[in-house]
């Protein structure tokens, strides 16, 4: 099982040597790639970082946010990558994430995405919060934020393929709309296992 993890920047030094880490310490273990889609705009590239834990990197023009991800996630599925994800750049993967994500995928293979808990950190890595899963639902999506949060969620390349990718009608919560649009059509997701 092959992951593809993309993590898109904009001026992004401050927090990306630890996402970039923490993508990099789950690939030791797994094949995949984790490509970087910087904004031509940013004004400290983080090109070094990305080249020092081995990333697929490219900095680019971009249209926004969700047109890099977009992009990048275009390239994960057509390189090959059969779980797809994205990790923003001041988010970290918990140990055991990917191999958590794999149980689950391989214990059901219709299962389309997967899902799990996350930690909020303040400042020096103290825990503000432990949240546990939501499980995606519609109403809550449409009548308030996407709880389901980029470091947790794993989806089949197929998923993505078969929903076209990002609405681009939906330039600030493109995200949201692609959960949306997996449940009306009837896309398969549950919590993962702990990650471990």
């Amino acid at each position: 099982m092959k992951f593809g993890i993309v993590t898109p920047l904009l001026n992004a030094r401050a927090t990306f040597k630890a996402c970039a880490a923490s993508v990099q310490t789950q690939l030791a273990d797994f094949d995949g790639v984790h490509l970087v889609r910087e904004s031509a705009a940013s004004i400290a590239p983080c090109e070094d970082i990305a080249a020092a834990h081995g990333c697929d990197y490219r900095r680019a023009p971009d249209g926004g946010l969700y047109d890099a991800l977009g992009r990048g996630l275009d390239e994960a599925a057509a390189a090959g990558c059969d779980v797809l994800g994205w990790l923003n750049a001041d988010e970290q993967y918990l140990p055991g994430a990917f191999a958590a994500a794999r149980r689950a995928f391989d214990a059901d293979p219709v299962l389309d995405l997967v899902f799990g808990d996350y930690l909020v950190l303040g400042a020096g890595g103290a825990v503000l919060a432990a949240r546990r899963e939501i499980p995606p639902r519609r109403f809550y999506l449409r009548h308030g934020v996407n709880y389901l949060l980029s470091c947790t969620v794993f989806f089949r390349r197929e998923l993505w393929t078969r929903l076209g990718g990002f609405d681009p009608a939906y330039a600030i919560v493109a995200d949201k709309r692609f959960y949306l649009q997996a449940l009306d059509a009837g896309a398969a997701s549950r919590a993962r296992a702990t990650a471990t």
